[in-house]
């Protein structure tokens, strides 16, 4: 459904919650919001509690860029006095909620009164366009924001969960899944961790981020022995492994003629770049910065394999299943990665994909070499990636079945509190 759906004004409208917008790194949040809003009968909204850092946009970004929502810190403010006065008593609950999760470090406590203002500015744009639920993607701050408006306005809400928001501070997190309607989990991995916490009442349905695969499907494809080009398309982040990688390439005498393109932009790149250069990898590193999701496709499509190589970083961040893999998998290409988390899930090894241990050089440069050394066999896995993606990572499907979880919400009578 186009954003003409909001010719019916008093229908009852859903939000999706972000942390930014735009985001040059989160083609999955958004491929679903559009899919989502192909779908439901509801009008859809997009809430976002700070704009997006700069660089390339996406094109699939272009419908909402005139009617995204960003929070305002000053109309925060007001909005929040306002409440203040005319319910002292939930503006209380709240701000003592959050004073006991967030009170043993200052700095998290600063973002989390931050998070109650940015989400109070939403509070006349829920009322304007009758919105009665809210999903956010990502269980902290965007899930925050949502219960703080479950209390403030009324609203429902549910969270998609993914990695970080898991893995690693957890403070509040029980507490808004308490107040969900639902959380959506990416992977079985994190549904089982969620359920081992222990929330009574709370579903947890596996909605997978996903592709288009039909629009991606190209033939399965086998490296060239002689001039492999890889690719990593990945924010440079610890819990990457983009060190695991480098130290592979340069200790291997087997891996001489490989050539490695890496897409994206972080805090570790100038790290990285420094450690190409240390490994006398010049020639063969090649930095492509943040790319439009067009361009990383082609990318992706002319290369020999994708390598994912993820760790457990020293915060305890770490992948949930990462995208690129998805997106390979549907271009038939190869792919290398690590038994972390959920990727065991989609990449299983010697069948859809070749999966070492995480964090450990020796045994990528060795599964590299198996993927290189035997370009059937590499064909073969290709393939069975490629059905795998098809089956139970399309968008069509996810969308489906999100557009069911959240029409059924709308569908409910109470809405949720803190």
């Amino acid at each position: 459904m186009t954003r003409s759906n909001r010719t019916a004004p008093t229908r009852p409208a859903v939000a999706y919650m972000v942390l930014r917008f735009p985001l040059v790194t989160e083609t999955f949040v958004l491929r679903e919001l559009n899919a989502v809003a192909d779908r439901v009968a509801a009008p859809i909204e997009l809430f976002a509690l700070r704009p997006g850092r700069g660089g390339p946009v996406h094109p699939m970004a272009n419908r909402w860029l005139p009617v995204a929502q960003i929070a305002s810190p000053a109309r925060g403010c007001l909005e929040l006095l306002r409440l203040a006065v005319a319910r002292p008593r939930v503006v209380a609950r709240v701000i003592r909620d959050v004073l006991f999760d967030y009170a043993p470090d200052p700095r998290a406590l600063v973002n989390g009164l931050a998070v109650v203002v940015l989400a109070a500015s939403f509070v006349p744009a829920i009322r304007r366009r009758h919105v009665t639920h809210i999903h956010a993607h990502f269980a902290t701050q965007p899930a925050e924001a949502a219960w703080v408006l479950a209390a403030f306005a009324g609203v429902t809400y549910s969270i998609t969960a993914h990695a970080y928001d898991l893995f690693m501070d957890t403070r509040g997190l029980d507490r808004r899944i308490r107040g969900a309607r639902f959380v959506a989990c990416i992977s079985e991995y994190n549904r089982r961790f969620l359920e081992a916490r222990g929330t009574p009442g709370v579903e947890y349905p596996l909605v997978h981020c996903a592709v288009p695969t039909r629009e991606l499907w190209r033939p399965p494809h086998a490296p060239s022995p002689d001039a492999t080009r890889l690719i990593m398309v990945s924010s440079f982040q610890p819990k990457k492994g983009h060190a695991v990688l480098v130290e592979a390439l340069a200790s291997s005498a087997a891996l001489r003629s490989v050539r490695l393109d890496l897409v994206g932009t972080g805090p570790l790149e100038p790290a990285m770049r420094s450690l190409v250069l240390a490994a006398g990898l010049e020639d063969r590193v090649t930095f492509h910065g943040d790319q439009p999701e067009d361009a990383v496709r082609r990318m992706v499509a002319g290369s020999d394999a994708l390598v994912q190589p993820s760790v457990v970083a020293p915060d305890g961040d770490m992948d949930g299943i990462p995208n690129t893999l998805i997106e390979a998998m549907a271009l038939g290409i190869p792919v290398v990665t690590t038994s972390l988390s959920g990727i065991p899930e989609l990449v299983i090894d010697g069948k859809t994909g070749v999966v070492v241990r995480p964090g450990d050089p020796a045994a990528l440069a060795t599964g590299l070499q198996k993927l290189i050394e035997d370009p059937a066999a590499a064909r073969r896995r290709a393939a069975a990636g490629l059905a795998k993606v098809s089956a139970e990572f399309d968008i069509a499907d996810s969308a489906a079945v999100m557009a069911s979880l959240l029409e059924r919400a709308l569908s409910a009578d109470t809405p949720g509190e803190p």
